[in-house]
């Protein structure tokens, strides 16, 4: 290589139009001039009579065989399509000479167009056609019919489906009723405590209804959660599944559950994937919107229901809860989840789309609007779960709609934290250390440094840390500098700055890290108030802006991948899993907080990989891996290392309960695919 080339090129859409596309641009530097090229962007078209300068930044240098890869970014304005980069390397006798290498309208939209196909998820593929393919067959039905015939007694419980009833549209709750007589598991009830008062075309139509197992009661109608509360009294079943009057179940829904419970006997919870459905202007059924659910995900339930549909609570886990209240009225439902999940043995997502909400006029799928109660509701039923639970926490609104954000109380005075901060020797300490010391928020007296170094380094990493922190000091602050052998390994590169922690707390950062925020460290902190929490972490993003990852997706082949990169910060993604906390199985180790204890614990002695290890640890111990998009951290690398992409078995073999994936993983969604798309 005796000259700079261009090897890739990638491309994203800003969600606003007028901000224009953000280019990033991969160049291969050879070895010899790297050290004294400088590259700019500029813009330009055929035409043009100048290419004016474009704010770019380098995300990335790493070594490459034969000089150094280098990432450029940056953002084309609007309706340009063409970039030029500007090499001007510094000869050794100080003469400039200035290379342009063109990044042209091809490359850019063969760029966008990999980034469309790559981002795709699974809420915005075709999936009319993909739920017509994968409904149950009138051969299935019949199989699963004989089956659950054929099952003994103790193995086929009786399950009442309890549906509210006021003044629904006839044809709707027909539908429904229908969709619950076509059921392929035949040993339940249905419920309809109607509260539709004089209201003759509900009447006329319940009548109609010849089947014994479906029993009508007529009630006086009250809130939607006192309706429900009648209804309850009267199912008989052994556990109970909560239909809406104007909602659609698939045939073998009953069947799914049952099976699921011959699984996991100890089930007191269970829910299932769901989309949408409204009518065409044919009148003909259209499915949109699915819902593929990881498994349960509390952190995840917590800023919003995505249980939801199709709930169902065991006799036992009823007995022992007590009903929802009024206070809680149109989001009882995600009052029985908390209330059900506290006293449940096993919790259980049967992974099949089962549920159709249907989407009309005064639904709250169509309309946010239509019960305007029901977000305070939602507020209040995650409040009172935290307070059952014996959680300080004070619960608010979130950024996306029906949605909720957690804040922990931190003791006052403020915790201690310890951050340990590797200083690899390839980025910029001075960057990581102003960050720190610039921007954040904490209290300056409660936060101490920790920089881990090479020995070879420590007089110069010492002398540029006292630096730093003296000029940008808001007080005094501690920073200390701790020295490891050179080539050591990352874990005990880590030891080595928790060893000479001084708190309980530590979060780990490097030298390619920059805080962006005031509140980064708080928000680190805040889960770990948790006593199930032992891991959090935070939002990874790039040097320009754009998501790197929100934790990390454990793969089949266990291999490591990121979660939505190349969105914007501002948008919510997949199931709007980008707005919002939650648990995960793996995160990096940059950005991480702990506990010592945790790390003196559970994280291995000697690992390449040591934050993936001590994830997997932490779960299998029954511990919580959270990761949480409020106070992000830039990091101006690739969050991966080379092998972490590649498949690694061996890693999975320690830790079988993790080879069928991460806990955002859903057999409908591609294990490989960073955006939750649909499996081929």
């Amino acid at each position: 290589m005796d000259r700079a080339t261009l090897s890739h090129v990638e491309a994203y859409p800003l969600r606003d139009p007028r901000r224009g596309t953000m280019v990033r641009a991969e160049l291969l530097i050879p070895s010899e001039t790297a050290a004294r090229t400088r590259v700019t962007a500029t813009t330009g078209d055929a035409g043009d009579a100048f290419f004016p300068e474009l704010p770019s930044r380098t995300l990335r240098r790493e070594e490459a065989q034969g000089g150094e890869r280098r990432v450029v970014s940056a953002r084309l304005p609007e309706g340009r399509r063409s970039l030029h980069l500007r090499l001007e390397t510094q000869g050794r006798r100080g003469a400039t000479s200035v290379r342009m290498i063109a990044v042209g309208r091809g490359d850019v939209e063969a760029a966008l167009a990999r980034t469309a196909e790559a981002s795709l998820n699974a809420q915005e593929a075709p999936h009319h056609e993909w739920m017509l393919a994968h409904a149950a067959t009138a051969g299935e039905l019949a199989r699963q019919r004989a089956e659950s015939a054929a099952w003994a007694e103790r193995d086929r419980p009786l399950v009442s489906i309890v549906t509210p009833v006021f003044r629904p549209p006839v044809a709707y709750l027909r539908a429904m009723v229908d969709s619950v007589l076509a059921q392929s598991y035949e040993r339940w009830e249905l419920v309809l405590a109607n509260a539709s008062g004089d209201c003759p075309e509900v009447a006329r139509l319940l009548a109609l209804i010849d089947d014994a197992r479906v029993r009508v009661v007529t009630i006086e109608n009250r809130s939607i959660s006192e309706n429900t509360n009648r209804a309850l009294e009267e199912a008989r079943g052994d556990y109970v599944a909560f239909v809406d009057h104007d909602d659609l179940i698939e045939p073998d829904a009953l069947y799914r559950y049952v099976r699921a419970l011959h699984e996991h006997p100890e089930a007191d919870l269970l829910f299932c994937d769901e989309d949408l459905c409204s009518e065409d202007e044919r009148g003909e059924l259209r499915y949109f919107g699915p819902r593929f659910k990881p498994g349960w995900n509390h952190d995840l339930v917590l800023t919003h229901n995505y249980v939801c549909h199709m709930l169902v609570v065991s006799r036992r886990a009823l007995e022992l809860t007590e009903r929802s209240g009024t206070e809680v009225n149109a989001a009882q439902d995600y009052d029985l989840t908390f209330k059900a999940a506290e006293v449940a043995r096993e919790i259980c997502h049967v992974p099949h789309l089962l549920y159709h909400w249907r989407e009309h006029e005064a639904s709250t799928a169509t309309n946010r609007d239509s019960k305007p109660y029901a977000l305070e509701a939602g507020r209040l039923a995650v409040q009172d779960h935290l307070d059952r639970t014996g959680v300080a926490a004070r619960v608010g609104l979130g950024a996306h709609p029906f949605s909720y954000r957690v804040e922990y109380r931190l003791p006052d005075p403020a915790l201690g934290v310890s951050i340990v901060l590797l200083d690899t020797g390839r980025g910029e300490l001075a960057r990581a250390l102003d960050s720190v010391r610039g921007r954040t928020e904490y209290p300056w007296d409660r936060y101490e440094l920790v920089v881990v170094t090479d020995a070879s380094r420590e007089q110069r990493v010492t002398r540029l840390a006292h630096e730093r922190v003296d000029a940008l000091r808001h007080g005094t602050g501690e920073v200390r500098v701790v020295a490891a052998p050179d080539g050591a390994g990352e874990a005990e590169r880590v030891a080595r700055g928790m060893d000479a922690a001084a708190h309980e707390r530590v979060v780990i950062l490097d030298d390619w890290c920059e805080a962006v925020e005031g509140n980064w460290l708080t928000e680190l902190i805040e889960p770990l108030q948790r006593e199930d929490v032992l891991v959090s972490s935070p939002l990874i993003v790039d040097g320009d802006g754009l998501v790197q990852t929100l934790g990390l997706a454990l793969r089949p082949d266990g291999s490591l991948g990121r979660v939505g990169p190349g969105l914007e910060i501002t948008d919510c993604g997949y199931m709007s899993q980008m707005y919002h906390a939650r648990g995960c199985d793996v995160v990096p180790l940059t950005g991480m907080a702990l506990g010592r204890d945790t790390w003196r614990r559970l994280a291995p002695k000697a690992s390449e990989d040591a934050a993936t290890e001590l994830c997997l640890r932490v779960r299998e111990a029954g511990g919580t891996v959270v990761t949480e998009p409020y106070g992000p951290l830039a990091l101006w690398r690739d969050v991966l290392a080379p092998a972490q992409s590649a498949a690694r078995p061996e890693l999975l073999e320690g830790h079988p309960a993790f080879a069928r994936g991460g806990s955002c993983q859903n057999p409908a969604l591609d294990p490989w695919s960073e955006h939750f798309g649909l499996s081929d």
